[in-house]
């Protein structure tokens, strides 16, 4: 049995990911994919230095992209996968040191079974701190711990209720353990990444739809393409942290955010 982590990465994220996969064990059923545009590989490779972990690819997109198609990557970071298992991430996201054992005790699922986790936005002092080298991530790391999380269903109504929601989970937010006396999460949410599918399912549904530019609404696309097709969602109560960032455009007609879901695809 064998995990590929997916990322799918702009110049920009480049020290994000850094942290990311600083948070990742190596391990020999591992395996990294990360996808960047053309051009960009050595420039990767160079600031991730000494953190080339062994099961780690970086690939390039076959073709220059002028704006960001995280649909497209990610279908391509699937296609050069090894794995059984495809873990989705986003280059901002920190694991917790508890996170792998529970993986494998997790492994393996159904076919048509989706993982689902939890997601801690960490503030901004918190991210900076972590950045600078002056905190640890695995020595503040709060686990799930029963406290009421509050998200929005997956249906026509989650755009409206996004605000209401989040809002909510900030007052959920009192349980969590303070660090030097200050919470490390803005919010804590239900989310659609990171997520886990078996890849021969992924590959059934078609991946994402590469007709969505930018990225925003390609998720909650394939979500609702995988409850139909007769998927199940499961939930493991485990925090992965978000690292605070401002909105990065590393593209000029750079497209983001799944508000606009179902206007952003190309005609």
């Amino acid at each position: 049995m064998k995990i590929s982590i997916l990322y799918s990465c702009t110049e920009k994220y480049f020290p994000y990911l850094k942290l990311s996969l600083n948070s990742i064990p190596v391990f020999s059923s591992l395996e990294i994919v990360v996808v960047v545009n053309q051009g960009l590989k050595k420039r990767c490779k160079s600031l991730l230095k000494g953190q080339l972990l062994p099961g780690l690819k970086i690939v390039e997109t076959p073709v220059s992209m002028s704006n960001m198609m995280k649909a497209f990557c990610l279908n391509f970071a699937a296609k050069n996968a090894e794995g059984d298992y495809l873990l989705i991430s986003d280059a901002d996201l920190l694991y917790p040191p508890c996170f792998w054992s529970l993986l494998l005790n997790a492994l393996p699922i159904d076919k048509k079974t989706v993982l689902h986790f939890f997601v801690g936005r960490l503030n901004h002092k918190i991210t900076q701190e972590i950045m600078a080298g002056k905190i640890s991530w695995p020595d503040i790391y709060q686990k799930y711990e029963g406290r009421m999380i509050f998200y929005p269903p997956r249906s026509l109504l989650k755009r409206a209720l996004l605000r209401i929601s989040r809002a909510l989970s900030r007052l959920a937010n009192y349980r969590v353990r303070f660090y030097n006396s200050q919470l490390i999460y803005d919010e804590i949410y239900g989310s659609i990444n990171p997520c886990i599918y078996h890849k021969e399912f992924f590959f059934d549904l078609g991946g994402y739809d590469e007709k969505f530019i930018g990225w925003g609404g390609e998720d909650d696309d394939l979500e609702n393409r995988t409850i139909r097709a007769g998927g199940i969602n499961k939930r493991i109560p485990i925090i992965i942290a978000h690292l605070w960032h401002p909105r990065i455009m590393d593209f000029p007609n750079y497209i983001s955010g799944s508000s606009v879901y179902g206007s952003k695809k190309l005609s």
